[in-house]
């Protein structure tokens, strides 16, 4: 194990993507009891008084999950928007045609309870519960919604689905879409496309458009392990009790990035497994430290990850204020400035080149990035969700998808990325029909 441990720092070592330590910087502060809108601390004594969990249930609105309410609140505003209430523990998915829904199982009072599937209405936050399966049981982490379908791991770690109207999607459903949407996905690496036709296949991993989304760290290292690849994070696990391998990842990027919270830190990892950044949360964490008599006082770090990347914490307490951090994403390429700058003189083959190595992700935000410069309102759900997290892109109904408003460099760049798309389609096409290349 000591080999193994020193050959993964070696590779970790020379890998060109190195990680960083990112200092939080207040967002905004929300002084409790305050205002039109307020947190409602429960007084049940099992759960305690504060948050339970935060996540986005859109671009720019994040859900304050606690015991029996929840919140909106609009990380642009920078102020809470309304106060809904739930009948058990909410656990905070997704947004879709102006709506949202949260998932409510109080396993840790009674496993008998039934998941309960509510859909809030964000214009007038109207509340619609209905029942769902009766022997669905999902485990507490994250959902992820793709190809307009809701889809979570089970409490054995199967994959299963949800449609918008609330039709459960059975395992060997979720395994036949996962499969035929990998069909149409390009790889690079045909090794890559062959470990993940296996891994969906056993129905426990769901990897979406050739993007691996965890349910909790323990499998996450099994995927990488699958994979041949090096963990960054499979030393710490050993090394570090603290590091729970059946937490859940602190949501997911667009482009694949996902998170994990230790006791110190809020640990970012791309799809190779290597570590991206490492935001210091010890500092924030002062409110552990308390006197006796004021245990009761005691808050929370709740953490989120924006569908572009970059990452949001809130620091509760009770009788006191919550605030608000946001570390803005510095790693990876940065799309937005190659959008804006284009292809400049003397650059076009280096361009070329640093289209053909992109992922599929990060060409398709590329290109909608030259329309999102100039306001272009978005209707799918992840495009959408995506720009609204950006303080630049202010939506603009009068802007169509005319690509008339480019600056030349932008447009030779533009051209570059719509090349490259095409060329990638064609091979899969290819492959789908049977011709060898």
């Amino acid at each position: 194990m000591k080999k193994l441990n020193i050959f993964i720092s070696l590779i970790l070592m020379l890998s060109p993507v190195f990680s960083q330590t990112v200092p939080l910087e207040p967002l905004v502060q929300i002084p409790l009891n305050k205002g039109e809108f307020q947190f409602f601390f429960s007084t049940a004594p099992y759960f305690g008084d504060a948050p339970k969990d935060i996540a986005f249930i859109d671009g720019k609105t994040l859900f304050i999950a606690q015991v029996r309410n929840g919140i909106i609140f609009d990380i642009n505003q920078k102020k809470a928007m309304a106060s809904l209430e739930f009948p058990q523990t909410g656990n905070p998915a997704h947004y879709k045609n102006g709506k949202y829904f949260t998932f409510s199982e109080n396993s840790f009072l009674s496993n008998n309870l039934e998941p309960t599937l509510s859909l809030y209405n964000t214009k007038d936050y109207v509340v619609d519960s209905f029942q769902i399966k009766k022997d669905l049981k999902l485990l507490f982490t994250e959902s992820y919604y793709l190809h307009e379908i809701f889809l979570f791991y089970s409490k054995d770690q199967s994959v299963v689905g949800l449609t918008n109207e609330g039709r459960v999607i059975t395992t060997q459903e979720v395994i036949t879409k996962q499969l035929e949407w990998q069909k149409n996905t390009w790889y690079a690496d045909p090794i890559k496309r062959n470990r993940h036709k296996q891994l969906i296949e056993t129905g426990e991993y769901l990897i979406v458009d050739g993007v691996f989304y965890p349910s909790i760290r323990s499998q996450a290292r099994d995927y990488f392990a699958a994979m041949g690849m090096p963990w960054s994070m499979t030393q710490m696990m050993e090394e570090n009790v603290q590091l729970s391998p059946i937490a859940p990842p602190i949501g997911v990027s667009f482009l694949g990035d996902f998170g994990y919270s230790t006791t110190d830190a809020m640990i970012l990892y791309n799809q190779e497994g290597f570590q991206l950044a490492s935001i210091d949360t010890k500092d924030k964490e002062q409110w552990y430290k308390v006197p006796e008599e004021r245990k009761e006082t005691v808050g929370t770090m709740l953490f989120a990850v924006h569908p572009n990347g970059d990452f949001y914490a809130l620091q509760s307490m009770q009788y006191d204020s919550n605030y608000f951090y946001r570390t803005l994403k510095t790693w990876g390429t940065d799309l937005v400035k190659m959008a804006r700058e284009g292809v400049t003189s003397g650059s076009l083959e280096a361009s070329k080149k640093v289209v053909q190595n992109l992922s599929n992700q990060e060409l398709k935000l590329l290109r909608n990035t030259f329309f999102a410069l100039h306001g272009y309102i978005f209707t799918t759900w992840e495009l959408k969700n995506y720009f609204l997290g950006y303080e630049w892109y202010q939506p603009n109904p009068t802007v169509t998808s005319n690509t008339s408003g480019f600056t030349p460099e932008q447009k030779k760049l533009f051209d570059l990325v719509v090349a490259e798309e095409s060329r990638r389609q064609a091979e899969v096409a290819k492959m789908n029909s049977g011709v060898s290349n």
